[in-house]
């Protein structure tokens, strides 16, 4: 839908919780590169991702600290960072090749060493490999804020991909705590912090689907679905609850993204009963939350891909199955939807994709001004957002 037609429709729609009108977000870029990604951040506003160096034709991980956003750390021996927890343990991939534009779409796993980092530990990072069991091609997508923090991320077995879960501790070789040996494989793309007050121990969320088994994917879209994903909770023992219960469409392109650790609620997508189209959805405790699109937009494809502790996420949504991707926020308390554009987001800057939300809304991704390459941004919310954690 035209800029000009979604935003008459918005304005013809009654007031109400879905109709009120958008926070306005602060865009703070990160630091001047011809290319770059924020991928991760935690509740101080430190941010992780990417930055691509031209001289050498490769990517180099970043770090972006809240206090002191004009001294970012650019890590050449490590490719990318994806999360970063509050004690700022970041974990990632080194990689060879060009990757770049897989690790935005959809956090499509690319695999090369998975390792952790942290600041305090010089230039060098830990790599995953030193345990015997996650070999070169693996990657880490996610930590937690235990102490010592666990991490989970894929490994490529054989003719499988298997998560795993492992604690880091500064200058030790990590120590695997699970990897899932049965008959699926999977992809750990997430993990909670045990929390003492609800009970709720450590969980992994990720896809799993029958390993050695090609499934036909949705055709005519920009990227494939597999239809045999299933989205995928293991628990402390590791055994698996898969979170699309519907019986007409067990294992149908859903996928878990994100978990907060105080109430275990996941965000994600699901394939519609219709086909081939996805809805965005949180999945709180076997209640299926699907979460609303904008009035007036006619959407085929969205997908929540981070979500904080309040139940606020976001993602991207699709107007037509080969059309660009809109970051996508949805508020909670009231729940509430809005289109990171222009209406959202400083004059002259468009968003590439948001990838990440803390509890102070802040909002992390790429955007872009005008013909620009894409730069790691970080969308303030209105203030008062709140003192670092």
């Amino acid at each position: 839908m035209p800029f000009l037609a979604r935003l008459l429709a918005l304005l013809l729609v009654p007031f109400s919780a879905h109709a009120q009108a958008p926070p306005r977000y602060d865009l703070e870029r990160l630091l001047l590169s011809p290319r770059s990604a924020a991928l991760g951040l935690n509740e101080a506003g430190d941010v992780v991702g990417w930055v691509e160096d031209t001289e050498q034709l490769s990517l180099s991980a970043l770090i972006s600290f809240h206090d002191e956003r004009h001294a970012p750390l650019v890590l050449p021996n490590v490719s990318v960072f994806t999360d970063i927890n509050e004690a700022r343990w970041c974990v990632g991939a080194s990689l060879d090749g060009w990757p770049t534009d897989a690790f935005v779409e959809d956090a499509t796993p690319v695999l090369g060493e998975a390792v952790a980092y942290h600041p305090d530990s010089g230039r060098w990072p830990i790599d995953f490999s030193d345990t015997g069991f996650i070999a070169e091609h693996s990657s880490a997508y996610g930590v937690n804020d235990a102490i010592p923090p666990m991490v989970t991320g894929i490994a490529d077995i054989g003719e499988c991909r298997l998560a795993f879960v492992a604690t880091v501790e500064p200058n030790a070789t990590p120590t695997l705590l699970l990897p899932w040996w049965d008959s699926d494989a999977s992809e750990g793309l997430a993990v909670s912090t045990p929390n003492a007050a609800t009970g709720l121990g450590r969980q992994v969320v990720g896809t799993s689907r029958p390993c050695g088994i090609t499934h036909a994917a949705c055709e005519g879209i920009a990227a494939p679905t597999d239809l045999g994903l299933s989205a995928t909770r293991w628990d402390v023992d590791g055994s698996p609850k898969g979170l699309d219960r519907r019986a007409s469409v067990q294992r149908r392109g859903s996928v878990g993204r994100d978990i907060a650790s105080s109430t275990g609620w996941i965000c994600g997508s699901r394939m519609t009963a219709a086909g081939c189209l996805s809805e965005a959805v949180i999945w709180k405790a076997g209640v299926v939350e699907v979460l609303p699109t904008p009035p007036g937009m006619a959407v085929t494809r969205a997908r929540a891909v981070a979500m904080n502790e309040s139940g606020a996420a976001v993602g991207w949504m699709q107007e037509t199955p080969k059309g660009p991707k809109h970051p996508t926020v949805w508020l909670a308390d009231p729940r509430r939807v809005f289109l990171l554009d222009p209406l959202v987001v400083q004059p002259g800057w468009t968003l590439v994709e948001v990838t990440d939300i803390n509890d102070r809304g802040q909002i992390c991704g790429s955007a872009r001004r005008g013909s620009l390459h894409q730069n790691a941004v970080v969308l303030n919310p209105p203030p008062p957002i709140g003192p670092p954690a």
